[in-house]
């Protein structure tokens, strides 16, 4: 017995289901490399909103405020107003004064005040970025790349 039509997919449905498979793809995929590059990105986030909160804190209560960086043990502890609070980072490090120069393997700690801290700083960290304080704008960024070669 000879069949007329033979069983099998046709080109069309092919094209489909591949376009199909390829649209969910490309909307899941960036999704999981941002998820995986921000957990990279967690340390340097908690140690720059730190700075923020101990320099806006300071400013606007008017009272002085430290944070402590321990390059050797890579630990972090900061004064707050409900007291000393610390943290560790699993990332090397080196902090970068103008009036110091850069600090590799000591402790360093740095006040600030109801004006802020008076001068730039820098945090490097060895995956290419670094934190920046602005002392003219108070500011505090996370910049990477060619940003961060001072």
């Amino acid at each position: 017995m000879i069949y007329k039509y033979c069983k099998g997919f046709t080109l069309i449905e092919l094209v489909i289901v591949i376009f199909i498979i390829s649209l969910f793809f490309s909307l899941v995929m960036p999704t999981l490399f941002g998820k995986f590059q921000k957990r990279e990105n967690v340390e340097i986030d908690k140690l720059a909103a730190t700075i923020r909160y101990i320099k806006d804190t300071a400013m606007n209560y008017r009272k002085k405020l430290f944070i402590k960086f321990n390059l050797k043990k890579k630990l972090i502890i900061y004064k707050t107003l409900e007291g000393e609070k610390s943290f560790k980072l699993k990332k090397a490090f080196s902090i970068k004064i103008l009036s110091k120069g850069e600090i590799k393997d000591a402790e360093i700690t740095i006040f600030f005040d109801s004006l802020g801290y008076p001068e730039p700083f820098y945090i490097y960290f060895n995956n290419d970025k670094c934190i920046v304080y602005n002392p003219f704008n108070s500011m505090v960024r996370i910049k990477s790349g060619n940003a961060c070669k001072n």
